[in-house]
């Protein structure tokens, strides 16, 4: 039975070079991977909800060259700006942390090169995590805004596109997403005056 994050897997694969998942069973990975480690002379690992396996692939750096290849989709130069922050989003919205060298001007980064790392969070859905806020939005009108802090990988971003849907399938006139910094996403909602 496929799912969001079976569907986010299966489109990494596509991505990603083959011999990355040799020898690993795809079917145990499933719905239950939630990232995939990479990092330069250890094997690639599997993150799983309930713990971690190793895969037999060892990351090279040309194979580190590869990865980024494919989840650039062959355009490394256009995502130069993200990979300045230290990540990119990947299609399928697969959150992809890089490790690597730092070239700096006035303490600013101006280039990474040598990438030796990745860190892919797998994207998934879960539809109704943010019926709660839904509610409060709706109780407390226009009348104040919305803070989510979290540590890494607890859901921020899943609970913030389940409260863009929810309010975009509500009737809502207008919707606004403003995403700056690469960090932070503002909604602002505007109800239809009748």
């Amino acid at each position: 039975m496929a799912n969001a994050e079976t569907n986010a897997l299966v489109g990494l694969r596509k991505l990603l070079p083959k011999e990355l998942f040799y020898n690993t069973d795809m079917d145990m990975l499933g719905a239950e991977c939630e990232e995939i480690r990479i990092r330069a002379g250890r094997n690639v690992r599997f993150v799983l909800r309930g713990g971690e396996i190793a895969g037999s692939a060892v990351a090279t750096p040309k194979l580190c060259r590869d990865v980024l290849e494919g989840l650039s989709e062959h355009s490394a130069p256009a995502i130069e700006n993200e990979l300045k922050e230290g990540f990119f989003t990947a299609r399928g919205g697969c959150r992809v942390g890089v490790c690597g060298q730092m070239y700096t001007k006035n303490g600013l980064c101006e280039r990474l090169w040598q990438i030796s790392g990745f860190n892919i969070r797998i994207a998934r859905q879960i539809k109704g995590c943010a019926d709660k806020i839904i509610r409060e939005v709706y109780s407390c009108g226009n009348a104040g805004g919305l803070l989510v802090l979290s540590i890494p990988g607890a859901g921020k971003t899943t609970l913030l596109r389940d409260t863009v849907r929810q309010l975009s399938d509500g009737g809502l006139s207008r919707l606004r997403l403003m995403w700056a910094s690469g960090r932070t996403l503002w909604i602002c909602v505007r109800r239809q005056r009748v």
